[in-house]
């Protein structure tokens, strides 16, 4: 069995009993559980590596669809996912810290309506991204912008063979992720870069 790199950017949520993921690789989906971001690939996946014992998958956060995550692990007696709720917003940074792996979904016909801007808040904590969802798409176009880096993937929904594959793969990778590559991306749609734009263009649009 192939060793794994597991974070040492542990938070409370990680390092704590009371979850079980301090000596784990954990696989997060962070944010709005809705029909947008369609979790069923990425449910099958943790499914796939139930008896994987360095895995957990953790789905923070709320909304219609997280009843169904804690079904299809009572269903399918899953111990390796963690339904958690929402974060204070003073801890967001540590909860997404406490991830080895973000996970951002989009479902296919979304493309153009909605876009997952929790990419930016993950990328500034610089943690490694699995993107489960259409291409071409902002976000598809985000992630070839850092030049294929090996701690970012794409996989297409209904693969799960292919997230499990880039989980394994991305579990061995020596670092956390590209650290100065992912704080420059983020920094092109900071505020403090976008609002000087935006006032521009609306200053040339008179």
């Amino acid at each position: 069995m192939v060793a794994i790199r597991i974070s040492r950017h542990r938070n409370a949520l990680a390092s704590g009993p009371a979850h079980g993921l301090s000596d784990k690789f954990v696989v997060m989906y962070s944010g709005n559980h809705s029909p947008v971001h369609p979790l069923t690939t990425l449910l099958a996946a943790a499914r796939a590596l139930a008896d994987d014992p360095r895995f957990v998958f953790c789905f923070v956060g709320g909304g219609s669809e997280q009843p169904k995550v804690k079904k299809f692990a009572e269903e399918n007696r899953l111990k390796n996912i963690r339904c958690l709720p929402y974060q204070p917003l003073n801890e967001l940074a540590g909860s997404l810290s406490a991830a080895d792996l973000h996970t951002v979904v989009l479902g296919d016909p979304f493309v153009g309506m909605i876009h997952p801007c929790k990419i930016y808040n993950i990328l500034t904590v610089g943690s490694p991204v699995l993107y489960i969802g259409p291409e071409p798409s902002h976000l598809a176009d985000i992630l070839a912008s850092m030049g294929n880096s090996p701690h970012t993937a794409r996989v297409a929904h209904g693969r799960p063979a292919d997230v499990v594959a880039q989980i394994k793969r991305i579990a061995t990778l020596g670092t956390r992720g590209d650290q100065e590559l992912f704080a420059r991306t983020a920094a092109r749609f900071s505020v403090h870069t976008l609002r000087p734009q935006q006032v521009k263009l609306l200053e040339e649009s008179f």
